[in-house]
């Protein structure tokens, strides 16, 4: 006989410094230091949680570890990918088409580790802008001088427990708690 037990109101984990793979769910941090949040299909800086509507999938084609100047594509909780139209960025379908492709940019070339400071930009040239909890496409003379669109990549930690997990607990003698 388990247990069962359902985690409330838990803050996703996240692992520092390790390189960044093809399948991996991570985060966006601003420089105001919210995170770049999914809701229908609307793409928002709001909060500070990690939790459900700010982790994304992040992939690319055939897979492996993730470099600067690869093509990637973000995944939200909806199942859609965020896409890009003129300055509108969102998540609206499911498929993996140019609207939704990003190069993701570091200063210098290398794998892509978390807690890099990276640039999204989108197949139109223009890199995604966080202003306050606005998230827009904009073209930038300056990139590496532009806060705003410089991002903080968090990874999440595999193994940390989400909201609404059902976990099973023992006790150290191997009876049920």
């Amino acid at each position: 006989c388990w247990l069962a037990v359902l985690l409330l109101g838990s803050s996703l984990g996240v692992a520092r410094g390790r390189v960044l793979r093809s399948g991996d769910a991570v985060f966006f941090k601003t420089y105001l230091g919210n995170l770049l949040d999914v809701e229908d299909a609307l793409v928002r800086a709001r909060w500070r949680l990690h939790d459900t509507w700010q982790v994304l999938a992040i992939s690319k084609e055939g897979g492996g570890d993730i470099q600067s100047g690869d093509t990637v594509f973000l995944q939200a909780h909806t199942g859609k990918y965020i896409d890009v139209e003129e300055e509108t960025v969102q998540a609206r379908f499911s498929e993996r088409n140019t609207w939704q492709s990003l190069r993701i940019e570091k200063d210098g070339s290398g794998y892509i580790h978390a807690e890099d400071v990276v640039r999204l930009r989108a197949h139109t040239g223009k890199y995604i802008d966080v202003n306050g909890a606005v998230v827009k496409a904009e073209a930038s003379a300056n990139v590496s001088a532009s806060a705003s669109q410089r991002l903080i990549v968090e990874a999440e930690d595999p193994l940390a427990l989400r909201e609404h997990d059902v976990v099973k607990l023992r006790a150290p003698s191997g009876s049920v708690l």
